[in-house]
């Protein structure tokens, strides 16, 4: 059986399945429906899709509980309701993927039976998720700093016989989207030296975003492009200030698809890159 968390972050407690007389029989994590927009009208599938609309996802658990006694068995399902409060929000967790859900109540348990030295009781517990998609538990980065490394070939042979590449004209980096949906990231531009502003630009040149504003030495740039969170803000001395009002309007807020997503960058001067997402998949 996959493994599988909920976790209450507001009350720091979580339950897992698989331990601690916690039992999971099956779960149904639901097929997502979609509509999609196009250039000719609506549910369509093409090469000019305008958007995508996804439907809620609901999951729905079947576990059982194993206790010692009585008392034991009600703190076990007193656990459960608080964990997966039915007011506010908590997580899922599924093979290292997490999903934000709400209950739709609290869960229905059986009536408790002996079992082994013990008693037993049955549940079920129905899950509505405030996004369709499941979320990649660790975040993935890539930095630029002074050097990456990164270098084009072929080249030519030196007279010690040693093959050298060479670096790219343009500050280049690289990001990987290991899945299966296109999503947002956060980018974060820290000066270590005064630059001139901020230029990223995806690879082939088609999407362009421009901060037209100075980025003092210890100041940092961070802007997301996450859908429903985009943002742009100055860090300097840990506060931020919103510099949405200095990106050029031409600018995009660019997503980054499945695979491999290469940027090129200017600062106008020395300053460390780091990109960071959250990978989306519709397990």
């Amino acid at each position: 059986m996959n493994d599988l968390q909920l976790i209450n972050a507001t009350r720091g407690e979580s339950v897992r399945f698989g331990r601690d007389g916690f039992h999971l029989d099956g779960y149904d994590i639901r097929s997502i429906g979609a509509v999609h927009k196009t250039y000719e009208g609506y549910s369509q599938n093409g090469e000019y899709r305008l958007s995508s609309r996804f439907s809620r996802r609901q999951i729905h658990l079947a576990f059982h509980l194993h206790a010692s006694g009585g008392e034991e068995m009600e703190e076990k399902k007193r656990l459960i309701t608080r964990v997966a409060d039915p007011i506010g929000e908590f997580e899922l967790c599924l093979d290292k993927k997490r999903i934000l859900c709400c209950a739709t109540g609290t869960a229905d348990f059986s009536e408790e039976a002996p079992y082994r030295k013990g008693l037993v009781a049955r549940g079920t517990l129905t899950l509505l998720c405030l996004a369709p998609c499941f979320y990649g538990e660790t975040p993935v980065r890539a930095v630029y700093g002074d050097y990456t490394g990164q270098l084009t070939f072929p080249a030519a042979l030196t007279e010690a016989g040693n093959i050298m590449g060479y670096m790219p004209a343009d500050n280049t980096i690289r990001l990987i989207n290991g899945g299966d949906m296109p999503t947002g990231m956060t980018v974060t531009v820290t000066a270590q030296e005064p630059c001139t502003g901020f230029r990223m630009t995806t690879f082939g040149g088609t999407e362009t975003f421009f901060f037209d504003h100075p980025i003092g030495v210890g100041e940092a740039l961070r802007f997301c492009t996450e859908y429903g969170k985009k943002s742009v803000v100055l860090v300097s001395g840990g506060v931020e200030t919103p510099a949405l009002q200095y990106v050029d309007p031409a600018s995009t807020f660019f997503r980054l698809s499945p695979g491999e997503n290469i940027f090129t960058c200017e600062s106008g001067g020395k300053c460390k890159i780091e990109l960071e997402l959250r990978e989306q998949y519709l397990i």
